[in-house]
């Protein structure tokens, strides 16, 4: 299931959204303004944000910045609902990182239209999220020591692995691990970002390849049926 979080919509704008998306495998969560709404992107992955700019400040502009900095929501397109035609307005939202805009009035056509290009990126966060059960051995080297310990778990952006090592929370180390869907390594650059009660070490990947990224998302989507 597709989380869509519906920031200051009206009712007529939140039902149109809901009959259009709710066919298409998607949740629609709603807040009533920016406060409640940045509270939800804290706590909660959404798959796609739409934001009503009814009067647009900087408080809507930060909250944008702010998904965008969050590792939950960083990936999450964001679709800026205006019945304006301001350019400086646009170049604002885009800067804070907003994707995409959809025009007022809010129908069923231009939401189709918008979800035709939408779904790809919001499978793509999807993706970007999960965590597949994967279990491998992962070659770690942290300057110039060395060791070899078993994954857990892999998803786009980093991967579960055994705590067997000499590496604490907060350190950079270098990766390398084998798919079975390619004859290369994939190798990163990552950091030691939490470990667990099981002594299980948390990894984000901060450096990869653009060709191990795509390797890595090719066989995440295949595995995860997205």
């Amino acid at each position: 299931m597709l989380k869509v979080l519906a920031i200051q919509f009206d009712r007529a704008h939140l039902a149109q959204l809901e009959a259009v998306l709710g066919p298409q495998g998607c949740i629609v969560l709603s807040r009533p303004d920016c406060a409640s709404a940045a509270q939800l992107l804290g706590e909660e992955r959404m798959h796609a944000i739409f934001l009503d700019l009814r009067s647009p400040d900087q408080r809507e502009f930060e909250m944008i910045r702010r998904a965008r900095r969050s590792f939950l929501q960083a990936v999450a397109p964001v679709v800026i609902v205006t019945g304006r035609e301001d350019a400086e307005v646009m170049r604002l939202a885009f800067q804070a990182g907003a994707n995409f805009t959809l025009a007022k009035p809010v129908t069923a056509e231009r939401l189709r239209n918008l979800m035709a290009v939408l779904r790809g990126c919001m499978v793509k966060a999807q993706v970007w999220h999960a965590r597949l059960p994967f279990h491998t051995p992962v070659k770690v080297v942290r300057g110039p020591q060395s060791f070899q310990t078993p994954s857990i778990n892999l998803s786009e952006n980093g991967m579960l692995v055994d705590g067997s090592g000499p590496v604490g929370v907060g350190d950079r180390i270098g990766i390398e691990f084998a798919l079975p869907s390619s004859k290369l390594p994939i190798k990163a650059q990552a950091r030691v970002i939490r470990r667990d009660e099981q002594d299980h070490i948390g990894l984000h990947f901060f450096e990869l390849k653009p060709d191990h990224q795509q390797t890595l998302r090719r066989f995440l989507s295949d595995r995860l049926g997205a």
